[in-house]
Parts: C-alpha cells; sequence; structure tokens
C-alpha cells in the first residue's frame, strides 16, 4: 500500500471489521503487507479501537515501524483518542494493543483543525514549490519556515484556535539549513516540529544574530521530535534551541544531535554557549548526542525544573516528570562548561550566569516548596555517559559539576539505573548536587537519590593540582592567589582548561567524583536535615583528589549495599565531611596493582617502579595516603558490614570525629621481606579531638574470639605503638601476627577497641635520600622538599631539618668559582619575577616551627660591603625545623615550605631525620639521629648561593679612572684653561643664581629613548627629568628580535648625540666671535714637587688615553646605578646589553659611548664650552 499527500479525514470503521480500523485496516494474517505512507494526515476517523489505523498480524515478525509513515501525523482531541489512534493485534486477536504513538506521530496538546498542521518539504519534478500559491498542505508543502509563517501572518485568528496559527510542523526527508525560527510568529502557545525519522531529517542552523536555531517566545512550549539536529562550521557560535517564560517547557524525543560533519576535538571552532536551553521544565527521552566538540559551552541548560499544576499546554505528558530518560551522551568534549546544568528555582533567571544572583531571593521563598509533592521531582533513569570531556575553573560555583550540575531548592533528583563510562572531567567533581532550601519544611526528607547505577574508569581531577592545608587556604595570601590564579587561568591560549602545566593549588574538601554538600548554614553542628540517599551504585576503576568514589559535606547520607574496588590511583574512595552518615553492607577495595576494565575485559599490569607511585601511569593527578579509604571528620557516623580489602592507604581515618565500627572486615596481605612499606598495615587513624569505636572486628579472617590476649598487665593505649616487646612473647611471635590491629592516633583521640587485639607495632622509617628545591618566586611553595625512603607511615610521619654542619671556606670558594653565571642571573630586580609588588603584602617573622607567609622583596633586605644580602636575619626561625611530610605511594615523602628564614644553604650544610611517632626520629640505616645530606638546588634565591659580584664595586670607581684620565692630561702637560665671561661673579653670587629657577628645556624630548633591557621603571627614577625609560618587554611588534631593538635604540641615541653636538658646536663658535670676546683669564696650577709620589702619578696619567668601560653586564635597573645623574648625554650606550640576551657587545654601541664621553667632557663644569664663571682658586698654606 502507497500513499502520499492524502488526508484520511471523518473515515469510521466498517461494521464488518468489528469496530477496528477507522481509516485504514490491514490484514496481515493472511497476506504480506507493505505499508508505504509520506506526508499524510489523519484527522477526526473513528473506531473502537485503531480509529486511524488497526493492522492485524499473525506473528511479531510482522510488526512495522516508523518507515511505514514518514512525515504523517495525526490530529486528535482527546487523550483516549491518541491512545487508540494505532492499534494492533497478533494471532487469534484476543488480545489487541494500543498507544502505538511512535508509528503515527500526533501532537502532545489537544488539536481541533488540519488547519494548525503545516508541512515542509524540498521540491522535486513532481512537487514546484511556487511561492505565490499558499502553501503548507499535504499536497503543497512549503519550502522553509518563513514561507510558512508569511501565509499565517495575513489568516485571521479564530477563537477556538482552529486557523491563524501554528501547532505541528512537519519536515520531509533531506537536509535542512535554517536561520533564525521565532516560534512567537507561530501564534501557538506549544509548537510541534517533527521529521519523518531520526536518519531521514535533518535539520541544521546557519548564521544568525540571535545565536541560536529555534528561539521559543514568551511562556512558550516547543516539542522537538524524529530528527538529526547538526552542528555546521559556517554558524559556530549558534546553538539549537532557546526556551524561556512561565511555565515554559521543551520536549525532545527521538532526536540524534551531532556536531559537524569532518570536525575533530582538535580543530573543532564551534562555541555556542548552549545547544538547548529552558527556562521552564524538561522531557529529553530517547535522544543520543554523540561526536559533539565544543571550544565551550552546555550541552543542556534547564532553569527552574518544575511544571505548574493546573497547567495544561502538554497534557500528553501526563504524569511524565521532567527529567532525562533513555539517551546517550557519547564522545562530547568541550570546556570550562558542565553538560548538563540543573537549577532548580520557584523564579527562574533568564540565563545561567544570573543564579547565584537569585538564589538568596529564592531561598526566601522557598517556605512554600513541598519537597513531598511528586511533581516536584527531575529523574535521569537509564542514561548512557560514554567518553566524556570537560573541564571546569575552580571559581566557577554555577557549573561544579563536569556531567552533571543540580542546584536544589526543594526540588527531588533521582538519578538510577545508568551507566557512566571513560568520562574524563579536569575539575573538582563529575556529578555535583547541591541544596539550597528551607531545612524546616524540608526536614527528614529525601532530597536526592542515587540507585542501581554503575561508573567506571571516570576521573574528576585537576593536572598539576596540589593540595593546601587549611591553614593556607584560609590566609589572606590564598585569597591574593587564587585571585591571580583565576585571572591566569582566564587568560589560557589553547582551547584547554589546565593545559599550560602550571600547578594549581585547592582545597581537599571541595573534591570528589560525586558531591553532595548542603549550601545553607544548618543547625548547631552545621548540617541541614536533608537525606541523600546512594545505594546500589558500583564505582571502578575511578579518581578524584579525595572521594573517588563520592564525597558528602553537611547533609544526613545512607549510603547502602554499594561496591567500590581498584580506584585508579592508591587514594581516598569515601570523602565525609561535617556529616551524620550511616554507611551499611558496602565494599571497599584499594589500588593493588592490577586494573580490570570492565567493558575492554583487559587486565593491566604495572611495573614494580610504576607500583610505588602513588597514581601509576597518571603521574599529573594528585592522590595522597593522608585520608584512608574511608574518611570522615567533624561529624557523627555509623559504620556496619563493611569490608576494607587492600587499602594500600589505609582503611579509615577518623579526624575530629565520632564514629562507631560495628561488624567491620578488614583483608591486608602481610608485608613480605624486603618489601616497601604501604600503609596497608595501618586499618586505622585516629587524629584530632576523635572518639572512636570498634565493635566485632574481623581481620583476615580471624576475630576477637579467635584471638588471646598477650601480655602481662595489659596495654597503655595512649602509647601502645612504643611498647617494647616483652621476651616471653617471642614463641607465640605467629599467633601475634595474625591477632594484631593496626591503630595510629594521636594523644588526643580515644579509641576503644577490644583488649584481645595485640596492637601493632610503629615500623621504624629510614632515608635514602632528600631533596628540595629553592624557588623565592613560587608563591606557595617557595620550598619543595621530597624525600626517599622506606616504612613511612601517613598521616603521623614527622620530618626534622638539622644543620649538619658548617661548610670550609675552600668548599664556598669552589662553590663561588662554579656559580659564576649566578652573577648575571641575580643581578635582576626582585620586581622582574614577583607577582605581588613589595607593598602588597607585609610580613612577621616569628620564632615558631610553622609559619604560614613568608615573601620579602630583594630591594628591601640589608646588604654587607661585599654586595652580598645579609642573610638569615637576626628574627629568623630557629633549627632545628619540624614538618608534616605527605606519604606518596610507599617510598617517597613531599612536602613544601613558605618559610625560608632559617635557610642559610651559603655557610651551612642541612640534614634530614624521619620519624613515625614524632619523639624519635632516624634517617640512614633507619639509624637514629644519623641524618641524610640534604641536596639542595636554587632556581631562584640569591641569599642562597655563593658567588662572586663583579658589580659590588660602586659605579662612580669605574667612572673615576674616566673622568681623571680625561681631565688630568690637559692639567699637566701645561695647558691653560680660558673662559669667557661679562662679568665676574663672587663665590657667593655664583651660590645664589645656582639656587634659582631653570627654565625647561624645550627639546627635552630628545632625552627621552628606550634602554636596551629597562623592564621597570623604579619610583626612584621617575621622578628625575633627565631620563625617561619605556618597558623594553613590549616592542612594537611581537616578532622583534634584541638586535632590531638594540638597532633602534643605537639610531636614537646618536639622533640625539648628534642634536647635543651641534648645539656645542654652535655655542662655541658663538662664544670665540670676536663681539663675545672680551678677557681673558690665565690660571696656573701649582707645580707638583718634583720626585714626589704625586708627581710620578700625575705624569702617568696625563700620558694615559681614556679607556671605554663595558657596562653591558650591568642591568640597567641595578640598584647600584639607581639615583645616578648621568646629564644630558645619558646613561652608557652599552648599560644593560646583556639582558637582551646578546653574548657579543656590538661596536657601534662603543663608538656612541666614545662620543658620549667626549660630550660628558666638554659639558663639564670647568669646560671652556660650557664655563659661564671663573672661580679663582683657593691658596692653601
Amino acid at each position: 500500500i502507497e500513499a502520499e499527500g492524502v488526508v484520511f479525514k471523518e473515515c469510521v470503521s466498517d461494521v464488518s471489521l468489528k469496530g477496528q480500523g477507522g481509516a485504514l485496516y490491514v490484514n496481515m494474517t493472511e497476506f504480506e503487507v507493505k505499508l508505504s505512507f509520506t506526508r499524510c494526515l489523519f484527522v477526526s476517523n473513528e473506531a473502537d479501537s485503531g480509529s486511524n489505523i488497526f493492522i492485524a498480524y499473525k506473528n511479531q515478525s510482522q510488526r512495522i515501524g516508523q518507515e511505514s509513515f514518514l512525515g504523517c501525523t495525526a490530529v486528535t482531541g482527546i487523550s483516549h483518542e491518541q491512545d487508540i489512534s494505532v492499534c494492533f493485534s497478533v494471532g487469534n486477536g484476543s488480545e489487541q494493543f494500543i498507544d502505538e504513538r511512535n508509528i503515527l506521530h500526533s501532537s502532545w496538546q489537544k488539536q481541533k483543525s488540519e488547519n494548525v498542521v503545516k508541512f515542509i518539504s524540498h521540491s522535486d519534478e513532481n512537487h514546484k514549490f511556487d511561492s505565490s500559491i499558499k502553501c503548507g498542505s499535504v499536497s503543497n508543502p512549503c519550502d522553509i519556515f518563513s514561507s510558512v509563517i508569511r501565509y499565517i501572518e495575513k489568516e485571521r485568528p479564530t477563537s477556538d484556535g482552529s486557523s491563524g496559527r501554528v501547532e505541528t510542523l512537519v519536515y520531509q526527508k533531506g537536509k535542512y539549513e535554517s536561520k533564525v525560527m521565532t516560534l512567537s510568529q507561530t501564534r501557538a502557545d506549544t509548537i510541534n516540529i517533527v521529521g519523518c525519522a531520526m536518519n531521514e531529517t535533518q535539520l541544521s542552523a546557519q548564521p544568525s544574530f540571535t545565536n541560536v536555531m529555534i528561539q521559543g517566545g514568551d511562556g512558550q512550549s516547543v516539542i522537538i521530535e524524529r530528527l538529526n539536529m547538526s552542528m555546521q562550521e559556517i554558524a559556530p557560535l549558534v546553538g539549537f534551541v532557546n526556551v524561556r517564560g512561565s511555565n515554559a517547557g521543551l520536549v525532545l524525543s527521538d532526536l540524534i544531535v551531532r556536531g559537524s560533519l569532518g570536525i575533530q576535538a582538535h580543530n573543532s571552532s564551534l562555541q555556542p554557549p548552549y545547544l538547548f536551553s529552558v527556562v521552564g521544565y524538561a522531557v529529553v527521552q530517547n535522544v543520543v548526542i554523540e561526536h559533539v566538540y565544543l571550544i565551550t559551552g552546555n550541552i543542556l541548560q534547564v532553569n527552574g525544573l518544575r511544571r505548574i499544576e493546573g497547567k495544561k499546554e502538554m497534557e500528553w505528558l501526563g504524569m511524565t516528570t521532567p527529567g532525562i530518560y533513555e539517551c546517550i551522551f557519547e564522545d562530547i568534549m568541550t570546556n570550562e562548561s558542565s553538560l548538563i546544568i540543573l537549577h532548580d528555582s520557584q523564579q527562574p533567571s533568564s540565563s545561567i550566569s544570573q543564579q547565584s544572583n537569585n538564589q538568596q531571593n529564592n531561598k526566601q521563598q522557598s517556605n512554600t516548596l513541598s519537597v513531598n509533592d511528586k511533581s516536584d521531582i527531575f529523574t535521569i533513569q537509564d542514561v548512557f555517559f560514554s567518553e566524556c570531556v570537560t573541564s571546569l575553573k575552580t571559581s566557577d560555583q554555577n557549573q561544579r559539576g563536569g556531567l552533571i550540575h543540580l542546584h536544589s531548592e526543594g526540588l527531588k533528583m533521582l538519578i538510577t539505573n545508568s551507566l557512566i563510562q571513560r568520562c574524563i572531567v579536569h575539575g573538582r567533581n563529575m556529578i555535583y548536587v547541591s541544596w539550597m532550601g528551607n531545612d524546616e519544611t524540608g526536614t527528614g526528607a529525601k532530597v536526592a537519590t542515587i540507585a542501581n547505577t554503575i561508573i567506571a574508569n571516570c576521573t574528576a581531577a585537576i593536572p598539576g593540582m596540589k593540595i593546601l592545608s587549611k591553614q593556607a587556604y584560609d590566609t589572606p595570601t590564598w585569597e591574593q592567589y587564587n585571585e591571580l590564579q583565576q585571572k591566569m587561568n582566564s587568560e589560557h591560549i589553547t582551547n584547554q582548561l589546565y593545559a599550560d602545566g602550571n600547578t594549581v593549588y585547592d582545597e581537599a574538601n571541595k573534591h570528589g567524583l560525586i558531591f553532595l554538600e548542603s549550601l545553607n548554614k544548618g543547625d548547631s553542628q552545621g548540617i541541614s536535615p536533608i537525606h541523600f540517599e546512594v545505594s546500589g551504585i558500583f564505582v571502578i576503576g575511578c579518581h578524584s583528589a579525595v572521594g573517588s568514589g563520592m564525597s558528602v559535606t553537611k547533609l544526613l547520607m545512607e549510603l547502602t549495599d554499594s561496591v567500590f574496588v581498584v580506584p585508579l590511583c592508591y587514594s581516598n574512595i569515601i570523602y565525609l565531611n561535617q556529616t551524620l552518615g550511616t554507611i551499611d553492607n558496602c565494599v571497599l577495595k584499594g589500588q593493588n596493582g592490577t586494573f580490570q576494565d570492565p567493558s575492554l575485559l583487559t587486565k593491566i599490569q604495572l611495573d614494580e617502579a610504576d607500583s610505588k607511585d602513588m597514581c601509576p601511569n597518571n603521574a599529573h593527578y594528585y592522590s595522597s595516603s593522608s585520608y584512608g579509604l574511608l574518611y570522615i571528620t567533624q561529624g557523627q557516623y555509623e559504620i556496619d558490614n563493611v569490608l576494607f580489602d587492600e587499602s594500600k592507604v589505609g582503611s579509615v581515618r577518623v579526624d575530629n570525629g565520632t564514629a562507631v565500627l560495628n561488624n567491620i572486615t578488614f583483608i591486608e596481605s602481610e608485608m613480605k621481606e624486603g618489601s616497601y612499606y604501604d600503609g596497608s598495615q595501618i586499618l586505622i587513624q585516629c587524629t584530632g579531638n576523635s572518639n572512636v569505636e570498634v565493635i566485632e572486628a574481623t581481620i583476615n579472617g580471624k576475630n576477637e574470639d579467635d584471638c588471646m590476649y598477650i601480655g602481662n598487665g595489659g596495654r597503655n593505649k595512649q602509647s601502645q605503638f612504643n611498647e617494647e616487646e616483652d621476651e616471653e612473647q617471642e614463641g607465640q611471635e605467629e599467633d601475634e601476627k595474625e591477632c594484631q590491629f593496626g591503630i595510629v592516633q594521636e594523644k588526643q583521640c580515644l579509641v576503644d577497641v577490644s583488649e584481645l587485639w595485640k596492637m601493632r607495632q610503629m615500623p621504624i622509617t629510614s632515608l635514602k635520600s632528600a631533596k628540595l628545591i629553592v624557588n623565592v618566586s613560587d608563591i606557595e611553595e617557595p620550598l619543595k622538599f621530597s624525600i626517599e625512603g622506606d616504612k613511612m607511615v601517613p598521616t603521623l610521619y614527622m620530618v626534622m631539618i638539622v644543620e649538619l654542619r658548617k661548610k670550609t671556606k675552600e668548599e664556598i670558594k669552589n662553590e663561588s668559582e662554579t656559580n659564576k653565571d649566578y652573577e648575571r642571573k641575580f643581578f635582576r630586580s626582585n620586581l622582574e619575577y614577583s607577582p605581588f609588588k613589595a607593598n602588597d603584602l607585609s610580613f612577621k617573622f616569628v620564632k615558631k616551627q610553622y609559619l604560614n607567609d613568608y615573601k620579602v622583596n630583594l630591594d628591601d633586605l640589608p646588604r654587607d660591603k661585599s654586595g652580598h644580602i645579609i642573610w638569615p636575619l637576626d628574627n629568623a626561625t630557629e633549627m632545628p625545623v619540624y614538618e608534616r611530610a605527605i606519604i606518596q605511594g610507599v617510598w617517597k615523602a613531599e612536602f613544601s615550605m613558605r618559610d625560608y628564614s632559617w635557610l642559610d644553604t651559603r655557610n651551612y650544610i642541612y640534614g634530614v631525620l624521619g620519624s613515625n611517632d614524632q619523639v624519635t626520629f632516624t634517617g640512614e640505616n633507619a639509624e637514629e639521629e644519623k641524618s641524610i645530606e640534604l641536596d639542595i638546588e636554587i632556581l631562584e634565591g640569591e641569599q642562597f648561593v655563593n658567588f662572586y659580584i663583579f658589580q659590588n664595586i660602586e659605579i662612580w670607581i669605574w667612572i673615576i679612572p674616566f673622568f681623571a684620565a680625561g681631565m688630568a692630561q690637559p692639567y699637566m702637560k701645561g695647558r691653560n684653561i680660558s673662559n669667557f665671561m661679562n662679568d665676574s661673579l663672587s663665590y657667593q653670587n655664583m651660590m645664589e643664581f645656582a639656587r634659582m629657577p631653570k627654565i625647561p628645556d624645550e627639546r627635552q624630548h630628545l632625552l627621552e629613548i628606550q634602554i636596551p633591557g629597562d623592564r621597570y621603571t623604579p619610583k626612584s627614577l621617575k621622578s628625575q627629568t633627565y631620563l625617561h625609560t619605556s618597558s623594553y618587554q613590549s616592542p612594537s611588534s611581537p616578532y622583534s628580535s634584541p638586535s632590531d631593538t638594540l638597532s633602534t635604540y643605537a639610531e636614537s641615541l646618536r639622533s640625539r648625540l648628534d642634536e647635543l653636538e651641534k648645539r656645542e658646536q654652535s655655542l662655541y663658535m658663538n662664544q670665540n666671535s670676536p663681539q663675545n670676546r672680551k678677557q681673558s683669564f690665565h690660571l696656573q696650577y701649582p707645580l707638583q714637587e718634583q720626585g714626589t709620589l704625586n708627581e710620578q702619578l700625575t705624569q702617568y696619567m696625563a700620558n694615559v688615553q681614556p679607556v671605554t668601560v663595558d657596562f653591558s653586564s650591568i642591568p640597567s635597573n641595578s640598584f647600584q646605578v639607581r639615583g645616578i645623574d648621568w646629564g644630558q648625554t645619558g646613561p652608557p650606550a652599552t648599560l644593560g646589553v646583556s639582558q637582551t640576551g646578546l653574548n657579543k657587545l656590538p661596536e657601534d654601541l662603543l663608538v656612541l659611548q666614545q662620543r658620549q664621553e667626549r660630550l660628558m667632557g666638554n659639558m663639564s663644569p670647568k669646560s671652556k664650552t660650557m664655563s659661564s664663571y671663573v672661580v679663582k682658586p683657593k691658596k692653601y698654606y
């Protein structure tokens, strides 16, 4: 049966068909029938079942699909008509099946007339589009959306809505490129846009000023079905759909969404702000979004999320709640954007960026919200995420979750029956859920539920990130650094955030693969009484800085029947902060050196060397053994029936919290002889003011009843690791190993555990090497320590730095000879590499072991006679220095310090010791007080290097011989100096004249030239008029070479000297003209006494030719040349040339400097060309 462009209207089922099939009845029990209906319309047909179509099948294999009714739709007036629009039976026909809407499309709202349905199709030989004829019908479809609107605007809307509007747009087969479709022009409250099928109709955007292809009207709901929506390179900024308004809604069904054909992730130019955006509610079902590569932009933004009761624009939704159902998100890449943003609000804003501004207002209005209302649920069900990659800024509070970001102000969220695999988020969280509703009305309600979901091979981590202690990021310096860090991130060059490789510092308690938190103030403990439930989830091969499974903050949390196994790194799996939580019937298995990919069924065996690292094969990811598999802090927790298997970083850590561990099972393999100590033996770590109660524990198959208490007189729980093993226990060593309980605790921590267990002794650490990298220009980590050794216990490991010995004079001399290159490196202004100005921060030295901040500008430091910085200062931190270290893997400890006031590497060699109990410090070969020498590398820090300072002699020492040789020669050869003047002035008159105000030189601009290498103009120079400098680091062209810049400088200097020489010659000729000659005075200096040392020195100097001094190695902004008045000729031409990177001094600069010297001599106060006055020399008797 073939039909094209047919209207089936007001057909009634024949009596012989028993009320089946109003417009079409197909009997396939006896015949094989192929159906092909194209661009057909079914209107007001009647039957008891199958009002439009009824098909009787002989068997299930005969059933037809969408391809049998391409581009067809039905007009239905009530929901029952839609349910019975297409029906079928199988076999003897005793059973009939209804609701086959997927075969024959019908609108999502009531429709009364076929006039509200318009068709769009490409022209062909049989259907030529004629713009002069009204289009949109099945027999004469329009060519584009604007053609439909052109005729609709000519119609007068009727009161019953049967004409003068468009409610359904049906696109036929083919590819359609559309400019912006302003749906308000359709005059309908709800508009359906439907294609033939996902693979038959493609809709793409053309460039538009609105940067959106489909723009909904205010409060208008939009349904898009059976289409393929693709992006195009010609419209890189254009998204697909934007819907907003009171109770506006967006329904996406049976769609394929793709990026631009031929574009890959590395060359994408697509950066729309979003693909789909709705202020209202959204229902997304059976949608495939794949191969989308964006520079930036979200896939889906929904602000509001709620449907208002009583609104019937899309009544066919029925009881379907807003959500995402049976969708696939695969091979998607974006940057600085969450894929899905869901923001619950009673007053939804028009843009995501305005959400944070409305949060407080919405919070005040949330008293009326009921979290128990069934309609206020957003569901994510049967959703598949695969190979999605994105990144997020840590400063962006509106986008915290890379895949899903949900903010609730009363809305409930359900994630169930979903699979997330191979997704990478360069940010803190993959799934983020926050609560900001009313705590009082929502008390006890379950706001979020995550159930029956698998997460495999996913990461939410910032490459190159480091975690700072809480004391560090509570300081003002942290706030300033965070602002600077975000500014640098906002100015990144590549389209991938964090691609510059710079270290990013952040807080641990903001991280987690799944992150649940309350943003409210909470009760007296800071906890909101809102339940978040996680049940039946399976997490494998994932990673986050902490919370590689999940993190929860300031909520009531229930975790049940879940499995977390084999994280990607040796890391924490569950991070609970300020929470009232229960964990029941769960499994936590640590990283054990092998990894099983359930989808690829491949096993990766790590090398022995790699297995020692915290994150094997992913060294750029942060991970730490300081938190254990389960970290709980500042709350109360009940942990029942939990299995901890091969933790590698310790099983449980309680930090300033209360925990009850009931029926807990630990499985930890014993250490082999010669193997590294990896922390597996530490089952419970208790720190701070904590209380831990252990009830019925099982360790490697042994419980309390299997063990006998060994000892004589009990055990002191506070010093259990410091006990000496009784000699009587030597014969029972094997039994003891099976009944040992590894517990680490600080003094203020209380652990209640059965005395049937014997406490495991603390191992003695040994060190193999220690290295320090000094970089005072690093804001957060001026001192970076790396220590290698064995048996280093996480959490409690302490390092002591001592002065090993004082350096000998020979060692200092050898270092100075070796460090000749440091002279040029360190003779730069500290301003050059300091991101803060000297006055931005104030610092105070305190004599204690832990110093929050320490930074100083080199210009503020005192120097000795040789020019070296005096260091350490008098109020430096006292030795020895103690610091907690973070254990990385099984063989390395790392830590950093801001306080470097104690460090004196010019005079001392330092050693390092380690301790697990903070009492006994050992070093090489685990021997007490035998420290490992600290290997120190200086990257930045002049005060820590021994080197010769060639320029430590004041600059005038180099200038004096030049002036002395130039001036002594005419004196000693008997030449007379003649000066011409109108009147002889007394010394007093001359001084009075000198104090008179001077008239500015109109040719002052000639002095304003750029000095090579002068990067900054100090305040001391800015106030002087004889020299003006500009930034050498910002040439007119970004590709200018040092030689080009020097050529420009030389040409400017040459022009200035030419001008000065012309002025000098003009003045000399004017003064020697006959009319200006008055009277000459001949001054005869006293003769030197013959035979004296003065005569010999004078004769020598008189015959010495002046030597041009090379000033190229002196930086132009060096403190040694600041404040010098160079006169009208300016500073020496060779000053600062080495800063440009040239190794050889150009000859033309030396020639220019010789010209400067000649002019300088002529312009000196005793010069005949510039002198205006003659001062009679005093006679000394």
